[in-house]
């Protein structure tokens, strides 16, 4: 919870024990740290499993077969639906994802952003609304000028830009800056395309997630980076600086609120 981004955690609900019976490990602290759980349940899943403990060198683990295994599986899945159920977590399968020709990867995206959707949405239009309103409450105001960010205010596409610059050290997967895959894959266009032509919320919360996956300090370095290489029109800057206080302009953009605080 301490740490910035979207962080994906593996785990166990429970563990056999020596009497033939299950243990649960999986605690309310657990719980407090998932916004959303999907069990990988692979109709393969007991026999990968009964693969992996004969594989093993430890003594201190007994044998199970196929059937023990798949009844440690079901006695996690009803834990984890109860526990989820309790505390309002949206939870899912992943024999239930799967489709014709989807990926297991795909369909877990698919899930994580259907399951956040609702809830960010509704945080992001309350505060949505409260700038709204801080903007009405403005001083003088008798009208306002909402100008557009990207291609208008600036020839410049800022998101392009930002991502462009981003440190990509060769480091092992928990530090490796590629942000070519998961969640984001392929960039920020590629994230609106795969929603089709309209731009709906969960295009943008996925827009959201590559932008978390940064750490804030590198995140505010770029941001500052971008915003002094961005070229703003002579024009705008004149228009701007001509307005009388009765005139408020208003940057309306879904792109970086620090790129944009530092172009202008």
């Amino acid at each position: 919870r301490d740490c910035s981004g979207v962080s994906v955690v593996s785990g166990h609900y429970a563990f056999p024990s020596l009497d033939g019976t299950f243990a649960a490990v999986f605690t309310e602290a657990d719980a407090d740290v998932f916004d959303v759980i999907i069990y990988l349940d692979d109709k393969s899943g007991a026999e990968v499993v009964q693969q992996r403990r004969s594989d093993l060198t430890r003594v201190d683990r007994g044998g199970m077969d196929p059937d023990q295994i798949q009844n440690w599986i079901d006695f996690e899945k009803a834990g984890l639906r109860h526990k989820c159920e309790e505390r309002d977590t949206p939870f899912f399968c992943s024999s239930d994802l799967l489709g014709a020709g989807t990926s297991l990867a795909a369909a877990v995206e698919g899930s994580i952003l259907q399951a956040l959707s609702p809830k960010y949405q509704e945080t992001e239009e309350a505060s949505a609304k409260a700038l709204t309103a801080a903007i009405v409450a403005l001083p003088q105001a008798h009208c306002y000028l909402l100008i557009d960010g990207d291609r208008t205010l600036s020839p410049n596409d800022t998101a392009e830009a930002f991502f462009a610059g981003l440190s990509r050290p060769e480091a092992g997967p928990r530090e490796s800056r590629d942000l070519s895959t998961g969640i984001g894959m392929g960039g920020l266009g590629a994230c609106f395309k795969r929603h089709g032509d309209k731009y709906p919320f969960a295009a943008f919360l996925e827009a959201a997630m590559l932008y978390a996956r940064i750490p804030e300090e590198e995140y505010q370095q770029r941001a500052l980076a971008t915003g002094g290489e961005a070229i703003v029109y002579q024009e705008w800057i004149a228009l701007l600086e001509s307005l009388p206080p009765t005139v408020h302009a208003v940057l309306v953009t879904s792109g970086n609120r620090e790129v944009w605080q530092a172009a202008l």
